[in-house]
Formats: structure tokens, sequence, C-alpha cells
């Protein structure tokens, strides 16, 4: 307990009883924890709310006696963590990243109580079983990291990253922490001497003011290098110190001062201050030479920028009692609260890519003629700007200028665009097909909003025919699938309360029929889903496939891999499309329900020609002409040409092909091109 007695204390006798009942290794963990608490200035609830959610048996959580002995806002919030248990199975870690966030937007202080957390897991990843280690590991990268960068929560950040590099990337992290440029001691001894220079300037110059110093951590490193193609010796803050001070006036007199005690590395200078970031980051930036003739970066700002810039969210907490304005931080959790309430109805899958595009990919800033600034993942376009702006906006939008320029309406958008949304006289509503272009999940969300607003009685029409439809071929009557006692389990999954309802998500094309069935139908006859139980629907066989040395049964090559005669394959049954051929090796076959994969086999006796799709590289610019040239001397005919967008040397040829023996003749007539780097199938 006495770890603890040094980072908090209570005099809730019932809280000190609790803690002395606690093992070391519980202990060492809320002690961890404190320390990230500590950092992110959380107040008393939080570190008491921390504790017992490490301490106590969340099976058995009395959260009335919680709120007796604790009071009402800590067995509030450990009410909120407990539904957010770690789990690395299927359904249920993705259940666990929703119920995260749910948490999340209720209370961020729960949220960092969970990053701490998963922080302290990821520094003790041993302490997990085996098989368990991937999957925390590839949610430290893929959701963690990603939330702590997003909400500008840059301790955790920072550790997470350094711990999914050194996880995933081991001989990378290995060669560059052994580099003598990124020396640990070294870079600490030029910091601590470019420190004790500065505190000599502020002190010539009378300001009080806080100076420390950071080496770069590995996994921005690494970022950096991959990221921009850049070499060690091109990155200038591998080391970096902070001046932090009361007002603006005192920053650029300490920019004054540092400008005569060191000597300036070129075009390094950058205000923030004056042009703040799109995000709201304020600092001044300059560049100086340590004394070992290594760069050094130097942030100058007051204490309150360098709270909102260091803390994120936390900042809110640090400054809610003083009557501190809304700030960008806050407008972050407004998103997740968005993000939340626009994906409700999604599955958890569903919820989870949306985040991914939304949340944590990589972000633009457009503007409108007025000057004000919206924020957007990369590859949104002009539909999800103008929904951005109002959802009359959006459904009224028949065209957009870019920069003063004509533009289609699924133009993405860049850095700094002025985008002005061209208006329709009437209001016709959106098309079916922006569904397909948006990016934004309230874009989306808008768009079949309107269309379950205005076609309401025709979607439940189409659904009932569509369901109709995919039904005959499990022999099930939409009579007896009416009336099944499993149709709950398809309200409780689409978040419906009527088969109507349902219908008309299916109508809208919101949900497949054929998902909506297999909820149902698996339910009820769990022992009849086997593929020999379907009655397959038949046609002339045109794909050389055989199923149960058979060919009159209805076929599909599967678009994402291409398979060909000669190439290993597998077919997956589907409901009403009969199967789907896939090579064994395609990346989606693992994601396939293995009750509904079935052998098949190709047919020697037909020769078909089969559709393959190439990706060629030239060293400069590709010659079309070259390729059919080869290809036309082994009558192998190319029915496409794209080009790869955002790199000209690169495009993707189809061609067809009757075998895989065909193909390999391709790649390698292909490869002998002058110019041609590489050529590989898709």
């Amino acid at each position: 307990m006495q770890i603890l007695s040094n980072k908090f204390t209570s005099s809730n006798p019932k809280f000190n009883q609790f803690l002395s009942g606690l093992t070391d290794k519980k202990i060492n963990i809320i002690s961890f924890m404190y320390d990230i608490l500590v950092y992110y200035k959380m107040d008393e609830t939080s570190f008491i709310t921390c504790a017992l959610y490490v301490g106590m048996d969340k099976q058995s959580i009395d959260y009335e006696q919680i709120k007796k002995d604790f009071g009402e806002d800590v067995s509030s919030m450990l009410k909120k963590l407990s539904v957010a248990r770690f789990s690395t199975t299927g359904e249920a870690e993705l259940e666990y990243v929703r119920n995260m966030f749910i948490c999340t937007v209720q209370d961020i202080r729960a949220l960092i109580i969970l990053l701490a957390y998963n922080l302290y897991l990821a520094e003790n990843i041993n302490d997990l079983d085996r098989g368990e280690q991937p999957v925390f590991a590839r949610m430290v990268r893929d959701i963690y990291a990603p939330l702590a960068n997003r909400l500008s929560l840059s301790d955790i950040k920072n550790r997470m990253q350094d711990f999914a590099f050194k996880y995933f990337e081991p001989r990378i992290y290995r060669q560059l922490s052994e580099d003598e440029r990124l020396n640990k001691p070294e870079r600490q001894r030029q910091i601590e001497l470019a420190i004790a220079k500065i505190k000599n300037g502020l002190s010539e110059l009378n300001l009080e003011g806080e100076v420390y110093g950071r080496e770069k951590h590995l996994a921005s490193v690494y970022n950096k290098l991959k990221d921009k193609n850049l070499t060690l010796s091109q990155i200038y803050d591998l080391m970096a110190i902070r001046v932090i001070v009361s007002t603006v006036e005192e920053c650029y007199l300490v920019l004054g001062k540092i400008n005569g005690m060191f000597t300036l590395i070129p075009n390094r200078f950058k205000d923030y201050i004056a042009n703040p970031k799109p995000n709201g980051y304020k600092s001044i930036h300059t560049g100086v030479m340590s004394e070992n003739k290594r760069p050094i970066e130097i942030q100058i700002r007051t204490k309150e920028m360098h709270y909102f810039n260091e803390y994120g969210v936390a900042a809110h907490w640090i400054y809610k009692t003083k009557g501190h304005k809304k700030s960008m931080f806050d407008q972050s959790i407004s998103e997740l609260k968005r993000l939340m309430d626009e994906s409700k109805d999604l599955s958890n899958k569903e919820f989870v890519e949306t985040l991914s595009r939304d949340m944590f990919s990589s972000e633009i800033f457009a503007q409108t003629p007025n000057g004000k600034i919206i924020k957007f993942p990369k590859g949104a376009n002009c539909i999800d700007f103008a929904y951005a702006i109002h959802t009359d906006i959006g459904n009224r939008c028949v065209g957009a200028k870019i920069n003063g320029k004509i533009m289609p309406i699924s133009t993405e958008l860049s850095n700094g665009d002025i985008c002005e949304i061209i208006l329709g006289a009437t209001n016709k509503g959106p098309s079916r097909d922006w569904l397909n272009l948006v990016k934004t999940a309230s874009a989306r969300s808008k768009i079949n909003a309107y269309f379950k607003k205005q076609f309401v009685n025709e979607n439940i029409q189409n659904g009932k025919s569509m369901l109709e439809n995919a039904l005959k071929n499990t022999g099930t009557s939409y009579n007896e699938f009416q009336n099944s006692e499993h149709l709950s389990q398809a309200f409780k999954k689409y978040n419906v309360e009527s088969l109507d309802e349902l219908l008309a998500l299916i109508g809208n094309a919101s949900v497949k029929a054929d998902s909506v069935i297999k909820k149902v139908l698996v339910q009820a006859t769990p022992k009849e889903t086997k593929l020999k139980n379907y009655d397959l629907p038949t046609k002339k066989n045109k794909d050389s496939i055989l199923v149960g040395k058979q060919t009159g049964v209805m076929i599909h090559l599967a678009k994402c891999c291409m398979p060909v005669q000669n190439d290993e394959i597998v077919g997956y049954m589907s409901i009403s499309r009969g199967i789907t051929v896939h090579r064994k090796n395609c990346v989606n076959v693992p994601l396939l329900d293995k009750d509904r994969l079935i052998e098949v086999e190709w047919d020697e006796k037909q020769k078909e020609v089969f559709p393959v799709k190439l990706k060629v590289e030239f060293k400069q610019n590709p010659s079309l002409i070259s390729l059919a040239q080869v290809l036309d001397k082994h009558s192998i005919k190319i029915t496409s040409y794209e080009n790869q967008k955002n790199n000209d040397r690169i495009v993707y040829l189809v061609i067809l092909v009757k075998s895989t023996e065909e193909v390999e003749i391709a790649k390698n007539k292909i490869s002998q091109i002058k110019d041609v780097q590489s050529c590989d199938r898709i």
C-alpha cells in the first residue's frame, strides 16, 4: 500500500481497507495505472474507480454497495467500465471494442482508465496466455494506439506504438535501438546540456518557466522513415526540448534569446501560434544544433497550449472548474458521440470498420467559401462535404466547385480545398449510388435515412419480394419464415421491432436477405445447415467445374481471386447463388463459414477461358503497346487496363487464359519487356 499512498491518498477507511486486502500483483498494476492518472491529472473518483476496477471480481460487483461506500460517481463509472471486458474470440472481441467506445463517450475518465490498463497489459504481455497475445497486440496497434492518438493522449499513444513496433517488427526495432544516432544515454546528455543553457537564458530574461526534453520514441522514428522515405540524418526531432512559459509575449522573447544562443538550422522555424494547425495545435518550433552537432527541435508554448497539446481530451478535466471554453478536443468527443449514434444500427464488425475509416484514417481539412474548416477522413468527397454542412444541402447537391473549378461530386477532397456545393432547383434527393461513394458514417446515415423515410412502403414490398426469392432455395415458405419462433433473433440483431421494419431494411439494401434467412433458419435447424442438405440451384455449367462429379450446378468464379483451370480450388455454398469457387490460397477463404465449404474440381474435358488480373510495375512510363504485342504472340487477350491511382508506373491488366500454365507464360513474357520491374498475379 505504501507504493500507492505516495501517488494518491484517500480519507475513506473502506477504500484503505479494500487496498489492504489486495495481492502484490494487483497493487503493482494499480500503481502502474496511477502513474498514468497522475500524468493526466485525473480526479479522486478516477483513482478510486481504477483501484476497484483492477481489484474487484467483475462478475460479482454489488453496485449499490459501491454507491454507499464510495459514492454514486464511482459506482456509475465502475458500471461503465464493467461492460468493456477484453476478449480474443471473434464477435466477442468486436463487442468489447464497441462497449469500450460506449463507456468512452459517456465518461472520458473511464477511457483513460481502460487505456492505462491495456497499456499495462501491453508492457507486461507475458501475463496473457500465449494464444491471446497476438490478438491483443493487434488490438493495441489497430484500436488502442490510434484512439489515444485521435484524442491527443500522447504519452499513452507513444508507449503503445512502441510496444506494437517491437512486437510486430522485432528485427527492425532492434536495429534502430542499436543505432548510435539513437543512443539513449548520449541523446539524454545532449538534451541536458541544452536544457541548462536555455534555463540560463530564462534567468537572464527574468522569466519563470519549465524546461524539459525527450528523445523521439522509436515507433515514431520508424513511421517517419517509412512514410516519408527519409534517412535518420534527415530527421531533425530525434531530440526535442519544450519550453513552457506564461504568455504568448514570453514565447517570442524566449525565441529571440534561443536564436542568439544556438546555431540555427535553416528552414526549421514554424510558428504554430500565429498559424495554428487545423486541429488547434499551437506552439513555436525551431531547430538548433546540439553540442555534438546533432539537431534538436525546440518547442516554445504557454502552459495553456501545453495542456491542450499534450493532454488532449484529458485537458477538459484540468480546465473544467475554470470555465474554459470548448476546445478542439471536446470536438473529438463530440465526434465519437456522433459516430456512436450514427452507427447504432450497424453490426459489431461494421461498426469497427466504420470506426477505422472515420476516426483512425488520415485526416484532411477542407473549407467552405466562407472560410469554415471541416475535417474529414482521407478519401472523403464532395458528397461527404455537402452532408457535413447540412442534411438538406446533401440531399439537394447536384454539383460542386473545388477551388473555383466545377468538378464531379464524387471528386476526392485534398487538404486546403475550398469546396462550394451547387444545389438543384428542386429536392430530388440523393442517388442510391452515393452509398458506395461516401466515406463518412454521417453522410451514409443521412442518405439511408432519406430512403427509409421517402420509400417506406416501397421498401417493405421490395424487401418482401427479395426475401421470398431468397427463401425459394431453402425449402422454407414465407409463411413459415414469418411465423418462426426464432424471428426475434433477427429483430435483435438488426435492432428492429417488427417484420415490416426488417423488410424495409432488406428493401433499401441495408441488410441482405441471405443474412436474415441464415440468422433465423440456422437458429431453427442448426443440424440442417450442412451443405449436403441444401437444394442446389442448377444450370448448365460453363466454367469447367465438377461438384461431386456433376456439372449441372450453378457456379460462380470468385472475383476476388479469379481462379483458372488447374488452380487448387474450393467451393463455398450460398443459400441462393449456388457455389462460389475460390482459389484455396485466396485471402477470403479463412473468413468463410467452414460448414459451407465444399470440395470441387476442374473438369479436364472442358476448355474455357478465364479472366486473370495481373499487376505490372514499370521502372518508368508504362507501354500498353509493348504489353499487347507480347501477349498477342501467345494468343492471350487483354480485356481491361488501368493505372494504379497515384502511381502511373503501376498498371493492372485483366487477361483471358485457359490454364495456370498460360498465366505463367504471360507473367514470364511480360517480365522480359524492357523497363518492366515486376509482374504478379493478383
